[in-house]
């Protein structure tokens, strides 16, 4: 089984395919570990592919717990995907089902940090603000609004 979820804030779409690319189910549920990871769960050993976002760091490695094969694609790469005419969660949860059936190299995937590596690159991030932000009041500037800051903050914690 190969099911494609399209992850909203507070909404997820499921597509659910055999090995022919038959629907066997499509489902709309809560976008929350206790919602998401349960209806997933009922298809063990699943290829589930989702979308890269704010979701799916925590979700991948839910449902990989699970015991289920995780891809994350990359949409931005994914033209099928990105230029899509006819968006909506839906149709974009069969999408996604369909390319993960077929061939999961056409959607570019990617591995997320680990739970300990996002953790880390928060603190940083927030350290390198911090520091920018005295750096601009020192300046006697002030960083809310102001385009360099952002510039700045975003780039101590980029590598560029």
């Amino acid at each position: 089984m190969t099911i494609g979820l399209d992850l909203g804030d507070r909404m997820t779409e499921g597509c659910v395919m055999d090995a022919t690319g038959a629907v066997v189910e499509r489902f709309r549920t809560r976008t929350t570990r206790a919602r998401v990871v349960p209806t997933v769960a009922r298809y063990p050993g699943a290829r589930v592919i989702l979308e890269v976002g704010s979701q799916p760091p925590w979700l991948s490695r839910a449902l990989t717990a699970a015991g289920c094969d995780v891809i994350v694609a990359n949409a931005r790469r994914v033209r099928l995907i990105a230029e899509h005419d006819a968006k909506s969660d839906r149709l974009d949860a069969k999408l996604l089902a369909r390319l993960g059936r077929v061939d999961p190299t056409l959607l570019a995937p990617i591995q997320h940090r680990g739970e300990q590596a996002q953790r880390d690159l928060s603190l940083l991030r927030t350290r390198a603000s911090l520091e920018v932000g005295q750096s601009f009041r020192a300046a006697g500037a002030s960083p809310q609004g102001d385009a360099r800051f952002r510039a700045s903050a975003s780039s101590r914690t980029s590598g560029r």
